[in-house]
């Protein structure tokens, strides 16, 4: 079992005893500083990016002048991608992870 499996796997678990909550409601709650992290504030500039909804000189845009180039095609498309996918696994096991802590308390 490789490490996304892993993480899907405790996403289900962790769901199952949520009910309704969402994975991104779960991440709300249990990502560390949630509300002031980096990492959620780069995925989120990579999220506008992916669906091309930034605007002109915010922290997305910038990002993709200084990171990918300045401009969409083929490969900052893919670069993208490949960043946004690996942001996402890291803040879902930053947050099982301290889910796991508190459960542990």
């Amino acid at each position: 079992m490789n490490k996304q499996q892993e993480l899907d796997g405790y996403l289900k678990a962790i769901r199952k005893h949520t009910d309704k909550l969402s994975t991104w409601d779960f991440v709300e709650i249990y990502y560390p500083k949630y509300q002031s992290c980096n990492e959620i504030a780069y995925n989120d500039d990579l999220c506008k990016l992916e669906e091309e909804e930034y605007e002109e000189g915010d922290c997305a845009h910038r990002l993709l002048i200084e990171e990918y180039g300045g401009e969409f095609n083929d490969t900052s498309r893919a670069l993208i991608k490949r960043d946004l996918d690996a942001s996402y696994r890291d803040i879902y096991e930053r947050a099982i992870e301290n889910y796991l802590e508190t459960l542990n308390k």
